[in-house]
């Protein structure tokens, strides 16, 4: 019913307005923001519609380019989700209805701007509880706010909307100018430099305007701004004036006093047992320092003194007592002191040494450690001690004020463990510092090997031995050989064992001088801890033969030795083999070259000379015939003989002459082929010739002047035939002697 009645009014009312909004809307067109329509025109723009569903709702001033200067007949109309707008202070004009049924609506300030308000404007905003209505308003329309049951409107005395607002019995009148304002202080404190900004409260709490205007009685003192802040701008004093800006021509005032900023740090230096020295940073605009220490007797604060500069020094403590202190900055400015804020409690202990860090102990010789640290706080020295490692117990041995110190007289090989512990002096007496250093642990090197020596018998062409005392108590011992390419020793053996005294150095070239030394290591956990290198000796190994008949000589030596040898045991293996041989209808002759080249091989175990299985001797083995000893430097080609370091020995390999050679390969050979036997298989076999000629031999001599290995590659030259049919055919057989020496200890 009720809003059936409102729009019959409203038809009636809009009536006479339509001539006029069909005049503007010929010129204007219709823009969208947002949520929000408007008509504008290249002057002006109207809210026609809020379509949005927003709590909080803002009025945008400007669209298009053009201000907006009126909100529109309904634009709001029966919005029920919006509880406050914001209208541009442009606004000028509120429509007819424009915010009919605004339920959730609250609270409206009405720009000052605003001239008319339409008829039903708030018609029915039941939530409505506070409305500020300018000045400026001449014009309020029938029922503007009807049905605000709980609305209390703002109005100026003597204003169009007071006398319309007393005509209206449901709504609550108030004025908008300020009764009372108070200050949050009537004296402040600033500090030099500082901002502090002055709260203004103003009554009563519903007015809307509560602008203020700010004035400082001193700029040179204290300056403030537009919205309150006060900045202090030198020691003194200055009177801040506050008055309302509504024309309700309140006025309070606030007295303002510029003091030096306050001390936020003091550092303690120079801190001993007895004493430390406070110092601050200088405070800008302060003159003087008052400087107060806490009484825990009285439990109370008293001045300690007052003065210019920057820094106290205190005196006479007890190691580790702990003093209060706070300090407050002030000008004195004629017969005036602008005295700025006492600072928080400060607390400052005269010193305990700090612990000794980071200890480390390396190893110096054998018979010294050194020892490092780091500097400890508040220490003026350091006491070193021994660290009994079976009595767990800390010795003293000496003080000393570096952070460093050497420790001799220490048996070699040995480990060691050390502690620090820092210390000053108060009143006479050593403060030893808060903790012993962590214990550092180091090993003195081994001593020194002695009597290192070259035994001369055991010197070669390729190998030597060196001998040297025993050093009790290390786990062995490094030995190192010059490289001169390195111009530094190379380790040839670590030998484990203290009894282990002696090594063999092989695979040396002959004629050449070497250098050796030897040191000791201990092994502690994974690591080796070497001693020094001792005197080094030197020793040249025996010369090379130097023409090819002592070259030649050197190998029947060997051979010679070879063959006698009975106090060795040895291992020796026997094979033939032979060059590939290719011949028309091979199969024919098959068993004739595998009888001449492929001999088969065979394992023999020797013990004092002679096979276990035969009990042939090496001798008989090696030479069924004493063909070889019988070969002389004429029979051999002078320029095949070689002579070349091998491994640990030297090999030598030479070739005998043609023409003086056959009969002594024979006998060698001879025996590894039964031609009895193949023309005993092959009934039509018949040997017509069989030479060796220009055998090469091959020999490994080792350091201990036997033969390791020798080879015999024998050119062979066969001629037979079979039944009517001759062949002939020539290959190189090699036969090859292998020998693995053993000491009769192995």
């Amino acid at each position: 019913m009720k809003k059936r009645l409102f729009k019959t009014m409203l038809f009636f009312l809009s009536v006479s307005a339509l001539m006029c909004i069909m005049i503007f809307s010929a010129s204007a067109k219709t823009v969208s923001y947002g949520n929000f329509k408007f008509d504008v025109s290249s002057k002006k723009a109207t809210l026609i519609e809020y379509t949005g569903k927003a709590e909080n709702v803002k009025i945008p001033s400007k669209i298009s380019g053009v201000y907006v200067t009126a909100i529109g007949t309904e634009a709001f109309w029966s919005n029920k989700t919006m509880k406050t707008v914001s209208i541009p202070t442009t606004v000028t004009s509120i429509g007819i209805a424009a915010f009919n049924e605004c339920s959730s609506l609250t609270k409206v300030v009405i720009p000052y701007k605003v001239k008319a308000i339409g008829e039903s404007a708030f018609w029915y905003c039941t939530n409505l509880k506070s409305v500020v209505i300018p000045k400026a308003t001449a014009s309020i329309g029938k029922n503007a706010f009807k049905g605000c049951s709980s609305l209390t409107a703002y109005v100026t005395k003597g204003s169009y909307a007071e006398s319309y607002i007393k005509k209206q019995s449901d709504i609550k009148l108030g004025y908008r100018y300020m009764s009372s304002m108070s200050l949050g202080s009537s004296s402040l404190k600033v500090g030099l430099g500082s901002t502090v900004k002055l709260t203004v409260t103003a009554s009563p709490s519903v007015v809307y305007y509560k602008k203020f205007t700010f004035s400082s009685s001193n700029k040179k003192v204290a300056t403030v701004d537009a919205y309150g802040r006060i900045k202090g701008i030198a020691c003194g004093s200055a009177t801040i004036t506050v008055k309302s800006a509504d024309g309700s021509k309140l006025t309070k005032q606030c007295k303002v006093t510029v003091v030096p900023a306050e001390i936020t740090k003091l550092t303690a230096s120079n801190v001993t047992a007895t004493g430390f020295t406070i110092s601050w940073k200088a405070v800008k605009g302060a003159t003087h320092y008052k400087l107060y220490t806490y009484n825990s007797t009285t439990k109370k604060w008293n001045s300690l003194l007052i003065t210019t500069k920057l820094s106290y020094t205190v005196k006479n403590l007890s190691s580790g007592e702990t003093r209060y202190y706070k300090i407050m900055p002030y000008a004195k400015i004629g017969k005036s002191n602008y005295c700025g804020k006492i600072s928080k409690t400060f607390k400052f202990k005269s010193a305990v040494p700090e612990a000794v860090t980071n200890l480390t102990a390396t190893v110096a010789g054998t018979d010294k450690v050194n020892l490092k640290w780091q500097k400890a706080a508040y220490a003026t020295g350091y006491r070193v001690y021994l660290y009994d490692l079976s009595a767990k117990k800390y010795i003293y041995q000496f003080s000393t004020k570096n952070l460093s110190a050497q420790f001799s007289g220490l048996f070699s090989g040995t480990k060691y463990g050390f502690v620090i512990r820092s210390y000053t002096t108060s009143n006479g007496k050593i403060v030893l510092g808060k903790a012993n250093s962590n214990i550092a642990y180091c090993t003195t090197r081994p001593a020194y090997v002695t009597n290192l020596a070259v035994d001369e018998s055991s010197v070669t062409l390729n190998s030597l031995t060196l001998k040297w005392d025993s050093v009790k108590g290390v786990t062995g011992y490094r030995v190192s050989m010059w490289d001169e390419t390195k111009n530094a020793y190379v380790t040839l053996k670590n030998i484990y064992g203290e009894e282990n005294t002696s090594f063999t150095a092989e695979n040396l070239e002959p004629g050449k001088e070497y250098k050796f030394t030897v040191r000791t290591f201990l092994k502690n956990s994974t690591l080796l801890l070497f001693g020094y290198n001792c005197s080094a000796v030197t020793a040249t190994t025996e010369k090379a033969p130097a023409t090819q008949e002592d070259i030649f000589n050197t190998f029947v030596t060997a051979y010679n030795a070879t063959k006698a040898a009975t106090d060795i045991t040895a291992l020796m293996v026997m094979h033939g083999t032979a060059d590939d041989v290719s011949a028309p209808e091979r199969n024919y002759y098959e068993p004739v070259i595998s009888s001449v080249f492929e001999t088969g091989g065979k394992t023999l175990y020797f013990e004092n000379g002679a096979d276990k299985a035969s009990g042939k001797t090496l001798n008989s083995l090696l030479t069924p015939s004493d063909a070889l000893l019988t070969l002389s430097f004429n029979q051999i080609d002078a320029d095949s003989v070689e002579y070349m370091p091998d491994g640990s020995g030297n090999r030598i390999r030479f070739t005998l002459k043609s023409e003086d050679s056959s009969a002594a390969i024979n006998s060698l050979i001879a025996p590894t082929v039964d031609w009895e036997k193949i023309a005993a298989e092959n009934t039509d076999f018949t040997l017509n010739s069989c030479t060796y000629q220009g055998t090469v031999v091959d020999a490994k001599i080792n350091e201990k002047g036997l033969i390791d290995d020798i080879s015999f590659s024998v050119p062979v030259s066969v001629s037979f035939n079979l039944g009517e049919n001759a062949y002939s055919f020539s290959g190189t057989a090699t036969h090859d002697y292998m020998f693995v020496w053993f000491t009769e200890n192995q």
